[in-house]
């Protein structure tokens, strides 16, 4: 179903998206029906009706196998006014009624380093429909991003979606137009302000000075938003450094650091290392998150 409801809805759904973006880790999948989240679970074999459970809801999805708590399941599921979630395994009714027979209700995955850079405008609908045929209904464009993220969101938010999206400030852009570090900073902030979810860098394709890194971070700390990271290095000596400059920018900050795809920077050729550096570090007070594309 498009999304075309906007205006009223936009300041609650892009606070929704970065504390989406603020969770580590985010493309492995997560469950829309986990504990924290419900509303209610029913676990009696009456099948008549629960008309106490139904009584605020405003969609049911029956008959189908949802995935539940890692398993495989015969249950309703229903959506509240609030958008909170039911699960029960007896029956469940509202005026919207989606018959699921014969396939399987999930969750959606959410895709933390999307990138539609190229002519976004013309090809934004067809990137989105392929994300979500992939079982992703949250896009998000953190390896990479929008400069200006109010000009992102002022063009992008009256068009309909096929999903949840959103980006990240895209700091080689404003590098490239901005030759001052006070600059940078500058525009770093102000597109913070205007609701990018995140701060994103690649210093291996711009090299950039540790000073100035730390700049990023602490931006990102003073917003709570992530700091996405393409890593200074990606051959097999140096790569490890890459990683113990992402946990330093964290510990030194207090942000929480994204490193983008762990498997083709930082841990290629010494993943075991990698992760136990990473692990080492939440032990001892960093924030590291880190992820691998969900392709070989």
């Amino acid at each position: 179903m498009e999304n075309k409801n906007h205006s009223k809805e936009d300041i609650s759904r892009r606070e929704a998206l970065k504390k989406i973006a603020v969770i580590g880790g985010a493309l492995s999948s997560f469950s829309l029906l986990n504990q924290n989240i419900l509303a209610q679970e029913n676990q009696t074999d009456d099948g008549e009706i629960d008309k106490e459970a139904s009584a605020d809801l405003k969609t049911v999805i029956k008959n189908g196998t949802v995935y539940h708590r890692q398993e495989l399941k015969k249950l309703y599921v229903g959506i509240t006014q609030q958008n909170t979630i039911k699960v029960s395994e007896r029956p469940l009714t509202a005026n919207n009624i989606i018959d699921a027979k014969g396939k399987i209700v999930s969750q959606g995955f959410v895709d933390i380093l999307a990138d539609n850079a190229g002519s976004p405008e013309t090809t934004y609908r067809i990137f989105e429909k392929y994300k979500l045929t992939d079982g992703a209904t949250s896009v998000l464009q953190m390896h990479g991003g929008a400069a200006y993220p109010a000009s992102f969101h002022q063009k992008f938010d009256a068009l309909p979606h096929y999903v949840n999206y959103g980006v990240g400030v895209f700091v080689m852009i404003l590098r490239l137009r901005f030759m001052s570090f006070a600059d940078r900073m500058k525009y770093t902030e102000k597109a913070l302000e205007e609701g990018a979810l995140g701060v994103s860098h690649s210093i291996e394709y711009q090299p950039t000075s540790y000073d100035e890194l730390l700049g990023y971070a602490k931006l990102a700390a003073k917003y709570d938003r992530p700091f996405f990271l393409h890593l200074r290095y990606s051959a097999e000596k140096t790569e490890l450094e890459g990683v113990k400059e992402a946990i330093r920018l964290s510990k030194e900050t207090g942000a929480r650091v994204h490193i983008d795809h762990l498997h083709s920077t930082g841990g290629t050729f010494n993943m075991p290392k990698a992760l136990e550096l990473i692990q080492n570090a939440n032990l001892t007070g960093g924030q590291i998150t880190t992820c691998v594309y969900p392709y070989s």
